[in-house]
Parts: C-alpha cells; structure tokens; sequence
C-alpha cells in the first residue's frame, strides 16, 4: 500500500485542522488504497547536521522521508520556513513531493543550515521544531549541554542564550513563548570571524566578546579588530561560494573557530552587514568604494 503524507496548517487552528482533514480525504477517495496520513507544520521536528538532515514526525519519532508522497498543502506561504526546509529536504532526500516551495528562501538561521548542509561546509548540528514541547524533546535527544538556544529570526546577538542546564532552557521558554527557537551544538571559542564578502572582494575582522558571554557581536559590545591573515584560505573561500548561492554581492559571514584547535565553523551569513556602522568604518568604506568603482566605473 502507498503512504501519502499531508503536510500543512497548525494543529491549534480549528480551521487549519479541518480544512486539511477534508483534503486528506479527498485524496482517499481519488487514490483507492492508499494509506493517507495528515502532519501539521508544528508537529515537526528539523535535525541538520554535516552529514545529514532529517525532518521527524514528533507524534512517532519517525523521518517524513518514509513516505512515498508528500504533500505541502496549506498556508505553506505562511511558514515560509517550514516550507522552504521541507523543499530542500525532499529533494535532497529524493523524496517524491509536491509543491517546491524552494524559492520562497526565508533568510532564516534555520535555513541557512539547510544551506550549509547542501553547499558542504562545516557547521554546527542544528535542531529546530516551532513547538516548544517539541523542541525540547529533539535538543534532549540530539544535543549534549551546554548548547546554544537563539531566536531563527534574531539578529545582532538579541535572543541568543547558552543553556547550561535543561532548568535553563525552561526558563527561556517559558519566557518567550512567542519566540522561534533554534537550538545549536556550542562551540567553545574565545573569538569569532566576520567574512565581509563584497562581491570577488573581502574584509576579515576579529570580533573578542566581553568577558561573562558567550557572544562576539559588536552589536553587544565586543571588539573587533582587522584580522586579514587569520582564516584559512579554504574557510574564505567557502564564504565567497556561500554568498554566490544566495545571490548576495554583499555578505557578512559569520565563522567561528573552535578553541585549542584549527577546526573553523560556519554561524550565519547575514545579508545586511552593516557598511557605515559599527567597527572598521574606514576599511569597510574603503571595500565599498571598491565594489561601487567596479560596478559604475
């Protein structure tokens, strides 16, 4: 027998509910024989790592990648997010699905990992549910203390926690309920790098947080300092290839290297590096000037 999966709406909508009900049971009776499960967005569970991704049914433990069709099927467009990972997913599982929501790229640190994953750079394991129930149960099955739990959509170190213990990770919570949560694999550092990729151009700044934080943002009072010869070559030049995925003339990439080693990883890439605030004002207005001069001569 087929297993066809539906997967869309918001299992606290009555309506999402209902509607994907109906549409499940429609595709019953159009598909004589098929098993035929629903599946909404905030039962999901995203597992992303170097060596592989998984998308887990939270109610069984079980990858979506078992079925021989999936559906994405209501207010998609609404959880660009969940859509996008779930495209990517299927294709790079070769999964049988449909719509391909690929082009609806959310900029999220969620699917950013996804894009990590399949350019094949290095980067933390990263787990993300919208649920925060579901959430917990993937970081205690996945993930060793302590960790670090950040808002998908934060930017500039707001929201971003190092959770020591699971009392911790309630805490944060239960103190932002609204909040879409990431939790990520913690890389001891006493440093992290910025990448300012402008077009086949870059900038390499150091940034060094203050002491008692496990942050390096500027943005959060950290130091940054011109670092030109500090990353390795293949690290910089993964930070030009990211960028050019992501259709991006100008990128900040974020890497950071693990402490006592020479292992570097990829953070994020942000697409709104700041030009004419922040640190090093006058290097990253000196690059800037260079890309305008490239681009109108």
């Amino acid at each position: 027998m087929k297993r066809i999966l539906v997967i869309g709406g918001h299992s606290a909508s009555s309506d999402d509910v209902a509607e994907l009900t109906r549409f499940c049971e429609g595709v019953r009776q159009t598909y004589d024989g098929a098993e035929v499960g629903m599946l909404h967005v905030d039962q999901l569970q995203f597992v992303i790592e170097p060596e592989a991704m998984r998308v887990l049914d939270s109610k069984n433990g079980q990858q979506i990648a078992g079925a021989d069709l999936v559906i994405l099927r209501n207010k998609m467009r609404t959880y660009s997010t969940i859509a996008y990972c779930l495209s990517r997913y299927c294709i790079t599982e070769k999964v049988n699905f449909f719509n391909d929501y690929s082009a609806y790229f959310p900029g999220t640190k969620i699917a950013q990992a996804v894009i990590f994953y399949e350019q094949r750079v290095p980067f933390l394991k990263t787990v993300y549910a919208m649920d925060h129930a579901a959430l917990t149960a993937i970081i205690k099955k996945e993930l060793s203390l302590p960790f670090v739990l950040k808002d998908a959509f934060g930017a500039q170190g707001t929201a971003n926690y190092l959770i020591r213990s699971f009392e911790d990770l309630e805490k944060c919570l239960a103190g932002e309920p609204d909040t879409a949560f990431i939790a990520q694999e913690f890389c001891p550092n006493d440093r992290d790098y910025r990448v300012l990729v402008m077009s086949d151009d870059h900038l390499v700044f150091k940034r060094q947080g203050v002491a008692g934080t496990h942050l390096n943002n500027t943005s959060q009072g950290a130091e940054a300092t011109l670092a030109m010869d500090d990353v390795p070559a293949p690290i910089i030049e993964q930070s030009h290839q990211l960028a050019r995925h992501m259709g991006l003339r100008i990128a900040g990439v974020d890497v950071v290297p693990r402490l006592n080693s020479h292992e570097f990883y990829f953070i994020e890439t942000n697409s709104q590096p700041q030009i004419f605030t922040g640190a090093l004002h006058d290097e990253k207005r000196l690059h800037f000037a260079r890309l305008l001069q490239n681009l109108l001569g």
